[in-house]
């Protein structure tokens, strides 16, 4: 498949082909480059493991939304799962899927971090805002990474959220359907 490289205004300015690499000038002089994410590594999924929050639940411990790293005192623990890698060189995708939720305020930041082991700093963040008081409008993907930490030794990844400030209501529609759940995909 080649894979088609667009100027910023959108106009197609050429094709990578097998290529792994292109490099080309700009108007401006400046030497751009692109890696064909085709070529960058062949692979597989391997091993799928699920954890599904089931619990209607009240989170008030926040995590600060400022320019620091969350660490794992922050917030509340909702997910872990355990993976041993089939190999060293794996790597693995997180996903985590808020079915519902609502915040006390509008305005209210929800973090979603994740964690690796009994690491302390987060190695992902990320955020849903809620802009209505009141209505259960969080949803969706709260937050999707990949991971590579360079092991064959069991892996526990472990994902906390928390509002930045009031309270956030969690699984509060659709029943089971509205879970929370995180996916870790194993990529060889």
């Amino acid at each position: 498949d080649d894979t088609q490289v667009t100027d910023t205004s959108g106009t197609q300015t050429g094709l990578l082909g097998d290529q792994a690499t292109a490099t080309w000038k700009t108007g401006t002089s400046t030497t751009e480059s692109l890696v064909s994410p085709a070529k960058i590594r062949d692979s597989s999924v391997g091993q799928v493991l699920t954890d599904v929050y089931s619990s209607e639940a009240t989170i008030s411990t926040v995590i600060p939304r400022d320019d620091t790293t969350p660490t794992s005192s922050e917030g509340t623990e909702i997910l872990s799962v355990t993976i041993t890698p089939k190999s060293a060189a794996s790597r693995f995708k997180l996903t985590v899927n808020v079915g519902s939720g609502e915040t006390s305020s509008s305005g209210v930041n929800v973090i979603f971090t994740a964690f690796r082991d009994s690491e302390t700093s987060a190695f992902s963040a990320a955020q849903l805002t809620n802009q209505n008081n009141g209505t259960d409008n969080l949803g969706g993907v709260a937050l999707c990474v990949v991971d590579a930490p360079a092991t064959a030794a069991a892996i526990t990844y472990k994902v906390r959220v928390g509002p930045h400030t009031g309270t956030l209501n969690l699984n509060t529609l659709y029943g089971t359907a509205g879970y929370t759940h995180l996916i870790v995909e194993e990529i060889l």
